[in-house]
């Protein structure tokens, strides 16, 4: 979970609805790294990416190939030890192919009717839901404030 959350979120820019159609959230996290989510319903053909950045390599997730690049050298090992202001880096590449015909919205709630039905393990238990909430309300909340909020949030509205 992020510890601090600043956002930007716009109501009916692209169409005329009563919630957000854009949204900006970056995310600090405790251990010093940086997220960031973007999304807007105002942009043709769109883009579904996911991507992670660390010291030891990145993964890209688009259009059903997942691409893994694991580095020989942490990249801060060899900004710190390289001569050069940035050297280049060995790393190994591996691609992996996934089906984009699936349904993420049906598989979950298929996977909620299994647990209550069957027991099956969920997906997103509570706990995430509750996490997935207090980023939301963060982002909100800093959007209409123009300003970062820390997370958790510990408001108290009279």
């Amino acid at each position: 979970m992020p510890n601090e959350i600043t956002a930007f979120c716009t109501i009916g820019k692209y169409h005329h609805i009563e919630v957000e159609d854009t949204a900006s959230i970056f995310a600090k996290y405790e251990n010093g790294a940086y997220g960031s989510f973007i999304t807007s319903t105002g942009e043709y053909p769109g883009t579904n990416r996911f991507e992670i950045s660390g010291d030891s390599g990145k993964i890209v997730l688009e259009d059903g190939i997942l691409k893994l690049w694991q580095l020989k050298q942490c990249v801060s090992e060899n900004i710190f030890k390289s001569e050069k202001s940035f050297d280049e880096i060995e790393y190994d590449y591996q691609e992996f192919f996934f089906e984009n015909n699936v349904n993420p919205h049906g598989e979950i709630i298929q996977n909620f009717v299994d647990a209550i039905r069957f027991g099956t393990e969920l997906i997103a238990n509570g706990i995430e839901g509750i996490n997935e909430l207090s980023i939301s309300n963060a982002a909100y909340y800093s959007s209409w404030c123009n300003r970062s909020v820390s997370i958790p949030m510990n408001l108290i509205v009279y």
